[in-house]
């Protein structure tokens, strides 16, 4: 991890692994959100679901929601599959640009700016849209080069169908090297 001896092959590699654990790590939530439904279904809908690390009676609750809200945020589609999708992206970028880039651009001697991705400009545009504009699209974050989402003006859902096409578009990623920018 991160030594001297790497290539851009071993980079790459190390990428695709972590983007497959964040990836399964979405999948498993979203499937627990799922399970989690179908017990609180039966619940009175203004009765309230407390999340602690320990008894609430003791005081000490982390969160309160409503079973009614919890169990519209956490539908397939829904606004807690939204956020894990969106946090998945910014991790994405996050590491390509904080510890794979980096690393790409000193096997190849050249300056961060000189490692370039069409596809990674396309996610940083989503990921400023998310943590910059709190997720509502203005006219610049819907021109994409590669990235196969057809996005609009207005508030940004991820689902994860768009997900899942981040994740293979990844796996046929193109990175070119600029060495005017050593």
């Amino acid at each position: 991890m991160g030594s001297k001896m790497d290539t851009v092959k071993d980079v790459m590699l190390e990428m695709f692994d972590s983007i497959q654990k964040h990836y399964a790590c979405f999948a498993l939530a979203s499937g627990g959100m799922e399970s989690n439904r179908k017990v609180l279904k039966g619940s009175p809908p203004e009765a309230h679901a407390f999340f602690s690390d320990r008894d609430p009676r003791e005081g000490g609750v982390t969160a309160a929601l409503k079973i009614k809200d919890l169990l519209r945020y956490s539908k397939k589609g829904g606004e807690f599959q939204d956020t894990l999708a969106k946090s998945t992206v910014v991790v994405i970028y996050s590491e390509w640009e904080e510890f794979f880039r980096p690393r790409i651009a000193r096997i190849h001697g050249v300056s961060l700016g000189g490692v370039e991705s069409p596809l990674m400009g396309d996610i940083r545009r989503v990921r400023n849209c998310i943590v910059h504009d709190r997720s509502v699209l203005a006219e610049k974050h819907t021109k994409l080069d590669v990235l196969d989402w057809h996005l609009k003006v207005g508030k940004l859902v991820i689902d994860q169908g768009m997900l899942k096409r981040v994740i293979e578009q990844i796996r046929e990623i193109k990175i070119g090297i600029n060495t005017q920018k050593a």
